[in-house]
């Protein structure tokens, strides 16, 4: 569809006006004549949304973590934006992709399903990725955004004031990076985050093809010091709005007392001639700028890597700059580090099982609680899982990941080529442990596959009784084989690739894997 607004968008001289409004609190009747007089500031809302346009806000959506903790756009914002919205006629749809979480787990903990409840509003997961044609200037030649982003009527961008560790700040245009789908976010910090003033540049690409109407940011409270996610909070009391969100950043360091050339966007803005770059030249309505300078705003310190020619890196990388160390006190293990990182940089240095007490049966998440009395640590995760199903008396060939790891030849497989240490494994054995019984989707020809799903491999069945319709499974599912309504779960058989995870997030242990003929048959023979 073609944007509600001239070509020039935001880039434009003329469109670089920032409103600035005083807001000391997210109190709904306070925030929302802030809000509304922000936009009546740039010509009011109708100024910006048609009746009937389709409408997406774009909250800064990082991670699912509560409202208070200030790394998300605050609800009350995406509320006061939507009701404006709805006043125009316009459709509103709240939209992002989050990194790592679901966005219905980060809706909900965030506060935007309450507020997308309460007002009907769709959630929006950005999901499917398009080609866009970039304009002449860009540095990349090929970029992928999510298409319902490409496809409203109507953008609106509702970033959150935040301090970034790699580019210093995300304010209007840092948040449209957000429309690059999920873990694809993640390739693109390895193949243009080593440079910030290329990696600025993208962001640049990415806010010329979504072109955003309007940039309402959530400055009422702030993050300083390490953000994006864990910096500490900090009370700005601002809303500001613009059409031209690079002048709204430029604004924004200037209120800040950030000095301009340490800021990656603007470098990469001003060489580029996207934007109002001169803070002299920005149009400021609303409160005075001076009224509402902060002091003291701790901003991270940004060095470079390229501080050496090539030759050298080795040793730039390991002693000049910056580098990530573990807080081992504070570290749960959950391992979402190695899994985000785009250059798989990230290994753990030790893998330390509690075995004190196991789960055996219908794991991960609805088995029977069972002492083994074992901490087992190796540096060597495969030569761990290995012993242990030693240990337990599985058959290695039953063990997928064995036979993965053997065949690729990673790890130590073979218990006889293992050292062990400590207390002799003799004495660790294990007597009667159960494990699941594993079938095979593979049994018959492809051209009977429906017949093995239906009828002879196990498969997911809801516990109505337990079930509180909560859709976890469903917005888990990789095979997009389940379908919710009215608390009645609908398994497509088909397509279901019977990876358990539905049994493992369900909060009420409602779904049970129901044995398929052929283990039933294989039972018999106590295989």
């Amino acid at each position: 569809m073609e944007k509600n607004r001239d070509e020039e968008g935001a880039a434009g001289p003329a469109a670089s006006t920032v409103a600035l409004v005083r807001c000391e609190t997210y109190e709904r009747e306070a925030l929302e004549s802030a809000v509304r007089r922000a936009v009546d500031l740039l010509g009011g809302i109708s100024a910006f949304v048609r009746p009937g346009d389709q409408v997406l806000l774009k909250p800064n959506l990082l991670a699912a973590r509560a409202p208070e903790r200030r790394i998300t756009t605050d609800p009350a914002i995406v509320r006061s934006v939507a009701r404006l919205v709805l006043e125009a006629g316009g459709t509103p749809a709240v939209g992002d992709s989050p990194a790592l979480e679901t966005l219905h787990r980060v809706a909900r903990k965030t506060g935007m399903r309450e507020v997308a409840e309460e007002l009907d509003l769709e959630l929006v997961d950005l999901v499917q990725p398009t080609p866009v044609s970039l304009r002449d200037g860009s540095v990349f030649r090929n970029l992928e955004i999510a298409a319902r982003a490409l496809e409203a009527d109507v953008v609106i961008n509702l970033p959150k004031l935040k301090t970034h560790s790699q580019m210093l700040l995300t304010l209007g245009v840092k948040n449209l990076f957000g429309t690059v789908v999920a873990q694809r976010k993640a390739e693109w910090h390895y193949m243009a985050g080593v440079d910030r003033d290329t990696f600025a540049s993208l962001h640049l690409d990415i806010y010329q093809a979504i072109r955003p109407a309007l940039t309402i940011l959530d400055g009422v409270w702030a993050m300083e010091g390490h953000g994006p996610a864990n910096g500490r909070p900090r009370r700005v009391n601002l809303i500001a709005a613009a059409t031209d969100a690079v002048a709204l950043d430029v604004s924004i360091c200037h209120l800040l007392g950030v000095p301009l050339r340490s800021f990656p966007l603007y470098r990469a803005a001003k060489a580029r001639g996207i934007g109002e770059t001169e803070v002299s030249r920005i149009t400021f309505r609303g409160d005075p700028p001076e009224t509402l300078k902060v002091r003291d705003f701790e901003v991270p310190s940004l060095d470079s890597l390229g501080l050496l020619p090539g030759m050298f890196g080795w040793f730039t990388k390991r002693f000049l700059v910056s580098k990530p160390v573990q807080e081992e006190r504070e570290c749960a293990g959950c391992g979402e580090c190695t899994e985000i990182c785009p250059a798989e940089a990230i290994q753990p240095a030790l893998t330390i099982l509690d075995g004190v007490w196991a789960m055996e049966g219908h794991g991960p998440a609805n088995g029977k609680p069972r002492q083994a009395n074992l901490i087992a640590a190796s540096t060597d995760a495969v030569a761990l899982d290995v012993s242990i199903c030693h240990l337990l008396g599985v058959p290695l060939r039953l063990f997928p990941l064995y036979r993965a790891a053997k065949a690729r030849g990673i790890g130590e497989t073979e218990v006889d080529r293992i050292a062990f240490r400590g207390d002799p494994p003799e004495t660790l054995k294990v007597e009667g442990f159960e494990v699941p019984r594993l079938d095979s989707l593979g049994v018959l020809p492809g051209m009977f596959g429906w017949f093995t799903k239906r009828y002879l491999v196990s498969k997911p069945v809801q516990e109505e009784t337990e079930c509180a319709g909560c859709g976890e499974c469903k917005d888990i599912c990789p095979a997009a084989a389940i379908q919710l309504e009215a608390k009645k779960l609908a398994f497509d058989y088909d397509r279901c690739i019977r990876c358990y995870c539905c049994q493992e997030v369900c909060p009420q242990d409602a779904i049970r894997f129901h044995r398929g003929l052929l283990v039933r048959f294989l039972s018999r023979f106590n295989r």
